[in-house]
């Protein structure tokens, strides 16, 4: 398929949901209205124009908004809406085109950004531990399978892997403090942090973010579970897809609030738009805002 045709199935994608695809905290404004407000954007979206104000650049549609976000060029754009979107834009007989960030690239781009650093393992495993409350048990078995460590920050780093278990992106949480605040670096579209065996599993919960894995295994430690952790609100069609091919029942653990409730709808609507005839995946809310809120209130002893 040429690029050109590419672009042209590509471009009409809805801007809520290229950024919800990115996992980017969408706030409404009104009808067709949304502003997203970050410790590096400040992006609003009103139709299909939107104008990041940190960048005073602007545009309209996907691939405009693709480019400013993620600061590639229009090829690499086009590219990366189709593989995200591909469910929606290609048949059965369409070459999937290659990823446009080579693994390479994103290994380069982690250790400058953030490298490993194990002499500050310990800041890390006792943020896990004291203000999260994850069992130290847990902490250092996942540090010892590869799925966790620190770098040189002492931040949090949570591997984004492959059902091969290959590393395709990272989730670095600040241990510093208590914020929302996450950075991803890589792919969260076929690659994700994730506890438990892709071969193995009968169910997969969806949760929102690393953190949020490891309180509910904490809380619930859940048989023949698969916890993934979609790095925003919404599960990326690939995941889904294989969740769909591996016949398990799908239970999403998003945020008790309204964009986890809207996460949770869109969600939905991809997974019918691959299997129209299964369940719809279930909700299960957390009592507090999220997971990790439930597990340090009854860590606490509070009730919630």
């Amino acid at each position: 398929m040429s690029l050109k045709k590419t672009a042209e199935e590509v471009r009409n994608i809805s801007l809520d949901e290229v950024c919800r695809s990115m996992g980017l905290p969408l706030k409404s404004e009104g009808t067709r209205s949304w502003r997203v407000k970050t410790d590096d954007l400040n992006l609003v979206i009103r139709g299909e124009r939107f104008y990041e104000n940190d960048q005073m650049k602007g545009g309209g549609g996907a691939i405009d908004l693709v480019m400013v976000l993620r600061k590639c060029d229009f090829k690499n754009a086009v590219l990366w809406l189709h593989e995200s979107f591909k469910n929606r834009v290609s048949t059965p007989s369409d070459p999937i085109p290659q990823k446009s960030r080579s693994r390479e690239e994103f290994l380069k781009e982690m250790k400058k950004l953030s490298p490993r650093d194990d002499s500050k393992w310990y800041i890390a495993r006792n943020y896990l531990n004291q203000k999260r409350k994850i069992p130290y048990e847990l902490i250092d078995q996942l540090q010892s399978e590869g799925k966790i460590w620190s770098n040189s920050f002492g931040s949090v780093v949570f591997a984004h892997q492959t059902k091969e278990g290959e590393l395709g992106g990272i989730t670095v949480r600040p241990s510093s403090h208590m914020s929302g605040f996450r950075q991803c670096l890589g792919d969260k579209i076929t690659s994700w942090f994730h506890l438990g065996d892709f071969t193995k599993a009968s169910r997969m919960i969806l949760v929102e973010a690393p953190i949020d894995a490891l309180s509910y295994k904490t809380l619930f430690n859940p048989r023949n579970t698969l916890i993934v952790a979609c790095s925003g609100k919404v599960a990326s069609y690939q995941l889904l897809r294989l969740a769909n091919e591996r016949h398990m029942k799908i239970s999403v653990g998003f945020d008790n609030d309204e964009p986890g409730r809207e996460g949770y709808v869109h969600t939905i609507k991809r997974f019918q738009e691959i299997n129209p005839a299964a369940p719809i995946p279930e909700r299960i809310e957390s009592k507090g805002k999220d997971w990790n809120l439930d597990l340090i209130s009854k860590q606490n002893g509070r009730k919630i």
